[in-house]
């Protein structure tokens, strides 16, 4: 298993200084979420009616990773793909 972890981060590592030509790029991202919701209106859903709706502060986290990929010029694809934690409850 260490060895596994070992050769990844090796490998992450000697694909961040190879940069010769910048032909591929990648990196980390990580944030903070938040959620607040209050309303002295009615609210419909589904034929359903909610009165009065209040939601106290709840927060999250996102991570992700991304990568770009330089095509043509100043034409480039950047894929990413992310996680996003939000403590709610119904």
């Amino acid at each position: 298993m260490n060895r596994k972890i070992l050769a990844t981060l090796a490998f992450i590592l000697l694909v961040g200084f190879i940069h010769a030509q910048d032909k591929f790029e990648m990196g980390l991202k990580a944030g903070f979420n938040s959620t607040s919701f209050n309303t002295a209106e009615d609210v419909s859903f589904n034929n359903n009616t909610f009165n009065n709706v209040k939601s106290d502060f709840k927060s999250g986290y996102i991570l992700g990773a991304w990568s770009r990929f330089h095509l043509l010029g100043s034409l480039s694809l950047q894929p990413e793909l992310y996680y996003s934690k939000k403590k709610r409850t119904y």
